[in-house]
């Protein structure tokens, strides 16, 4: 038997309370149906009890609820006094006690002659002879008495949960999601917080980035997203990289992030959602300054929501490693592609006068492919695309670094070519059609998008990063 704990739960009124635990069950039932778990649960006040017919997977899927503060596997008993009670516990825990330093914690719920500490001190006495010592503050072993009435159930392990509120307790939302660290946390808590979330990515260099970010989704889904299947957003946005590198822009970083914006509040508004999310921390990237921010909310018909807007890079990455939220590897952000020469200070003014008008975007929303989170793996499966990664640099390959010109006189492969991304049609006018290239910049994604774009053009073309480079001297 498991008993599962809730928190914020059991702060709201009776009706949303009530509520909120039947949301609560049915997502845990779901995922534990979608395991073949059999399972039966039994509600009690502020307290929910699963048995099950596996209960180590029944553990791994319950902690991972949102609105779950933490699950323990449990012993029940019945017990007719003070002393009767303290004998099954002492026959339970001495095993567990033996030879470390405990602690006993109680709590009673119901009407009895006892309280809880009178609990915590017998039952401590009848364990000290078996242990090392007692510790209020320091223990090795921690044991639990939870008396319910006439009932006690006894257990030593406690695995946390998310806490928060179950997923669907506080409407739909849109996130903004790429292939990096930041929005996936946002996303995940948005969820904590109860909000079904759907994702609108905005592709770059598909399928490389559309199947990068798919698998970084799906894990997510898979482990947090148990009563809701999302709407996954895909948006072909491959022209962007010609607009706004053609020089027509004088902001393009916060341009960039404007469409974004524009785009999810269009999907948002399609679907009945009640705002966007977005995995900004302030002044982390260029266009993330109070002043681009301000900006960039610009005549916005739904809230922007940025839950990390306070946190700092470590702390994100602490949460994302710990959630099993970490890219495999990366492409690179998408802000890169816009950001050689950024602007920190955009003005709502300024940012009006770009160029971002009706038809480009409704030109983006008609090359959106739109899949549930449940067909991730299938359509992986079906949209696999060429292998444009690049293995060895045979002799006569041409290699272009499409780094900025400084990191390119830092170092550069032997023998490449600096070539800027807006400079790469006229380029391709000079290369021998026959020719094979292979493209990098720092982190892979600039170099997959030219790559995708040459092989449009008929070239025999393959993207890479940096560090391979490095790496293959």
């Amino acid at each position: 038997m498991l008993l599962i704990r809730y928190s914020e739960i059991g702060l709201k009124g009776r009706r949303a309370r009530s509520e909120m635990e039947r949301l609560l069950l049915s997502n845990i039932s779901l995922a534990l149906k979608k395991a073949v778990i059999s399972h039966k649960f039994t509600r009690e006040q502020g307290r929910i009890f699963l048995v099950s017919d596996n209960e180590e997977g029944s553990i791994a899927i319950v902690r991972r609820i949102f609105g779950v503060k933490s699950v323990s596997p449990v012993t029940e008993y019945g017990f007719s006094s003070l002393e009767n009670l303290c004998e099954i516990a002492e026959r339970e825990f001495s095993p567990i006690v033996a030879g470390k330093v405990f602690v006993v914690r109680s709590r009673r719920t119901g009407s009895h002659q006892f309280t809880s500490m009178d609990v915590d001190r017998l039952l401590g006495e009848r364990l000290m002879k078996y242990a090392s010592g007692v510790s209020l503050k320091n223990p090795e072993i921690t044991v639990y008495v939870e008396v319910r009435e006439r009932k006690a159930f006894l257990y030593s392990m406690v695995f946390p949960g998310p806490g928060g509120l179950p997923l669907g307790s506080e409407g739909r939302m849109v996130a903004l999601v790429s292939g990096g660290i930041d929005s996936p946390v946002a996303s995940w808590t948005m969820m904590k917080r109860g909000c079904q979330v759907d994702m609108v990515f905005l592709s770059l260099a598909d399928p490389l980035d559309t199947n990068a970010f798919l698998r970084q989704a799906a894990r997510l889904i898979s482990l947090y997203s148990s009563g809701y299947d999302p709407r996954i957003h895909i948006v072909n946005g491959s022209r962007l990289v010609t607009e706004l590198t053609s020089g027509r822009f004088r902001y393009p970083n916060v341009a960039f992030k404007r469409i974004l914006y524009l785009l999810a509040e269009r999907i948002a508004l399609d679907e009945d959602a009640m705002g966007i999310i977005t995995g900004e921390s302030l002044g982390q990237v260029s266009s993330q300054t109070p002043e681009n921010l301000m900006a960039l909310n610009l005549g916005l018909k739904l809230p922007v929501y940025r839950p990390l807007i306070g946190m700092d890079k470590d702390d994100i990455v602490e949460i994302s490693r710990e959630r099993g939220l970490m890219p495999e590897s990366g492409l690179g952000e998408f802000c890169s592609l816009f950001s050689s020469n950024p602007a920190l200070r955009v003005t709502s003014e300024q940012l009006s006068s770009e160029p971002i008008d009706e038809t480009l975007i409704l030109s983006l929303m008609g090359n959106i492919r739109t899949i549930r989170g449940s067909a991730i793996e299938q359509y992986l499966e079906s949209n696999k695309g060429e292998d444009m990664r690049a293995g060895d640099t045979k002799e006569g390959t041409v290699v272009v670094d499409l780094r900025k010109k400084e990191k390119y006189l830092g170092w550069h492969y032997p023998g490449s070519l600096s070539v800027q991304l807006r400079d790469l049609d006229k380029f391709s006018e000079t290369i021998d059609p026959g020719s094979q290239i292979v493209l990098y910049c720092s982190k892979g994604l600039q170099s997959a998008h030219a790559a995708s774009m040459l092989r449009k053009k008929g070239f025999n073309a393959f993207y890479t990063d940096e560090e391979t480079m490095r790496k293959s001297v």
